[in-house]
């Protein structure tokens, strides 16, 4: 949270449009498109695979205990910056139903928290952390193109279920 206090306001609005407003950006009543909220989350997304990277090959070549420390920090803005992002996203195609849309998301980021550690030990054991961490980030780098299908493709999206934001 800290890191965004230093970027200024402009910087922020600017991939969404909300300073020149584009008309490609703006949809149905001069309301914005719903994938505009996901178009922050993408630098934000990519730095989740890059602290992980840092963290698993600086505990594995013993660093000092700053670099695995801030690689962590890295990881949890990440993830604290893209997920209310998403989560709009969400509330934003489906509508009256974003209730269960939102519900059905949560669950795999449940089951991740909840297996994954138990795996860990194991990973880290097999594999060592540089290698472990790294897999894990490169199964993270695998998925950062799906905000950015949404972004570009919006009907590909839509064409998956009859959303309430493309319905007009």
């Amino acid at each position: 949270m800290f890191l965004r206090a230093l970027i200024p306001q402009w910087l922020l609005e600017a991939p969404r449009g909300l300073s020149t407003r584009k008309p490609a950006l703006i949809g149905i009543d001069d309301q914005p498109l719903p994938q505009n909220s996901l178009i922050p989350t993408i630098p934000d997304i990519a730095l989740f695979p890059a602290g992980l990277f840092i963290y698993g090959w600086s505990l594995q070549y013993h660093v000092h205990w700053i670099v695995p420390t801030l690689a962590t920090s890295l990881c949890g803005f990440s993830l604290a910056s893209s997920t209310t992002p998403m989560m709009n996203f969400l509330v934003d195609i489906f509508g009256d139903r974003s209730a269960s849309a939102v519900a059905a998301v949560l669950p795999m980021r449940y089951l991740m928290g909840t297996f994954l550690p138990v795996a860990a030990p194991y990973m880290y054991k097999s594999l060592g952390y540089g290698c472990a961490k790294s897999l894990l980030a490169f199964i993270l780098l695998v998925i950062v193109p799906v905000p950015l299908l949404a972004i570009v493709q919006p009907k590909v999206i839509s064409t998956m279920h009859s959303m309430e934001a493309y319905k007009k």
